[in-house]
Order: C-alpha cells, then sequence, then structure tokens
C-alpha cells in the first residue's frame, strides 16, 4: 500500500491521504468479507489504526464505550504505562462517496466527539473511504 498525504491548507482544516493498494485482492479474500457494511467498518477501523500510529504521537489502546461520541481511547506511543488515556479517536467508513461526502462525513463526526469533551483530551477523527481510497484525519483540541 502506498499512502500520499497531502498537507492542510487555510481552507481545508485537515489532512487527506490518497491511498493506493501494490497487490490485487483474490477472490478468495473478496468473499471472506462479503458483508459489505461490516468490511467497510473494519477496513476503516484499520486504516485508522494505520494513520493514527504515523501522523500522531498516539496508538489505539482500548474500545470507547457507546455513547461516548468515540470508538477508541488513545495513549501514548512511547508511555511506560500503557492504559493511560491521553486522546480520542472517531473513526467512520464509506464504501464509495464523493470528496464532498468525505468532507461532510468527516464535519458530522468531529460534532460527534463533542459528547466526550468533558475529558479534555485531544480527538482525531478519521474518516475512510474505499472507492478512491482516501482518507481524512482530523484533530480536534
Amino acid at each position: 500500500m502506498q499512502l500520499e498525504t497531502f498537507e492542510p491548507n487555510a481552507e481545508e482544516a485537515y489532512r487527506e491521504a490518497l491511498l493506493t493498494w501494490a497487490t490485487q485482492i483474490t477472490e478468495v479474500e473478496k468473499r471472506t468479507w462479503s458483508d459489505l457494511q461490516e468490511t467497510t467498518e473494519k477496513g476503516a477501523e484499520g486504516m485508522a489504526a494505520l494513520l493514527v500510529t504515523r501522523y500522531t504521537p498516539y496508538k489505539i489502546i482500548h474500545r470507547a464505550a457507546k455513547g461516548t461520541g468515540i470508538d477508541y481511547w488513545l495513549g501514548h506511543q512511547d508511555a511506560l504505562l500503557p492504559f493511560q488515556d491521553a486522546a480520542r479517536l472517531e473513526v467512520s467508513g464509506i464504501l464509495k462517496g464523493t470528496r464532498t461526502q468525505l468532507k461532510s462525513r468527516t464535519l458530522m463526526k468531529i460534532k460527534q466527539t463533542e459528547q466526550s469533551d468533558d475529558t479534555d483530551l485531544p480527538v482525531y477523527v478519521v474518516v475512510m473511504e474505499f472507492g478512491q481510497p482516501r482518507a481524512t484525519l482530523q484533530e480536534r483540541v
């Protein structure tokens, strides 16, 4: 997989990545994930783990409870105590969509994360779109 990133500019306050796969997916692999909704969700979670680890000082440490507005709690990559919540992560996937839909979903998910703002921790939102494929990584402090 190749990852191409675009730095945020004044008009777009998020990072966008264009992803390309170097290998072909086999028919057996496609049949393994025939539920497209679950495939999209799990694929987005995997890509979010990759993007967060690569572009932030954090890593995923555990799943968040429902009702918190986020999917995962993040910890520092170099932390001696591995289960110290240091940031939040919300993830969303789009099977096939436009750049406008990607931006819209990102903004919607940013708003959703406000449910856990009482933690005073930074929050990241990753939205993965598999048609292009491309992803956004947005930080909200």
